[in-house]
């Protein structure tokens, strides 16, 4: 989370590409699980989310990633 432009909260799970090998779903449950918990321990709902940022080594091999999309709880 980020608040007057400084990170106050991060989730991070060991979820790399070689535990994803498949269908990817244990990498978009661990997406899913992580903005759950940030909105949960805040109060917040979906409608206070603007942005969402990931980073480290998520990667796909399909050549339609971009168009990949999940719903968060």
């Amino acid at each position: 989370m980020v608040q007057d432009n400084k990170i106050i909260k991060t989730v991070k799970y060991n979820v790399g590409a070689s535990k994803s090998i498949g269908d990817g779903s244990l990498l978009k449950n661990a997406l899913k699980e992580g903005i759950s918990k940030l909105l949960a321990e805040n109060g917040l709902t979906e409608a206070d989310v603007s942005k969402i940022i990931a980073s480290g080594m998520i990667t796909c091999e399909d050549p339609d990633a971009e168009n990949i999309e999940f719903s968060a709880p």
